[in-house]
């Protein structure tokens, strides 16, 4: 279950991000983002080339996890204080999904039955926060705009599709770009890191073997070779 966000994080959610497709550092991102985040395998894959049934799936796994209170959002509340506040997870749960730029039938045509997602493409913070944003409908009504997710929440519980390959020597298969490190960046969020980067390796190849028994484990050492540069990143200090 994530915190609540507090009030100086929720004054910075306008800020135009540097990566705006990015998950990883501290603060949030478009909802919008978030799904095409998921959609390309951690942007692995060019975007037009995701179909719409991809994108479709993207959003449903995300509105799940807000409906269960996994992933922390934040909006505007168009029908009342506070303007910029955090949204009840019970917001998300049975709502709709409809991608104006993808979609052909028309949201208005099913908004009187359930709650609908609208999200659009990002093209950037401008036009996003103007008029094509991410927006809760009910009834006719828009409720919630500019959604944003916690993006400390989305790398705990939105992992991306594929399993990236590599690091334990030619063909063999690595947990470290998709397990370990969201891990490292879940623990960094929670102020969780292990003074050293030995100690951390440690933790984390501990964790993956109890976790994910299943997936290719990583002992201490190749995992510290593995997560360097994103731990010391993440402890604000050069390699």
């Amino acid at each position: 279950m994530h915190t609540n966000a507090t009030a100086s994080e929720r004054e910075k959610t306008d800020d135009e991000p540097a990566e705006p497709f990015s998950p990883y550092g501290e603060g949030y991102m478009p909802l919008t983002c978030a799904a095409q985040w998921h959609a390309t395998n951690g942007l692995r894959v060019p975007f037009d080339r995701i179909g719409r049934k991809a994108r479709h799936e993207s959003y449903r796994k995300i509105l799940e996890l807000l409906a269960s209170g996994k992933i922390a959002a934040v909006g505007d509340n168009v029908t009342g204080p506070p303007k910029n506040g955090e949204i009840p997870p019970y917001e998300f749960a049975d709502c709709a999904i409809h991608l104006p730029d993808f979609d052909e039938v028309d949201a208005w045509e099913y908004v009187e039955d359930q709650p609908v997602l609208l999200s659009y493409a990002y093209d950037d913070m401008e036009a996003w926060r103007d008029l094509f944003d991410d927006q809760i409908i009910r009834g006719r009504c828009t409720i919630w705009r500019r959604i944003k997710l916690r993006k400390a929440d989305i790398i705990a519980h939105l992992q991306v599709q594929q399993r990236m390959r590599g690091s334990g020597g030619p063909g063999r298969p690595t947990s470290i770009p998709n397990l370990i490190i969201p891990e490292l960046l879940r623990r960094s969020a929670e102020n969780q890191l292990e003074q050293t980067l030995a100690a951390e390796a440690r933790v984390l190849s501990a964790w993956l073997a109890k976790e994910y028994p299943a997936e290719p484990q990583v002992k201490p050492r190749p995992c510290e070779i593995g997560i360097r540069h994103v731990y010391w990143k993440a402890r604000g200090r050069s390699k």
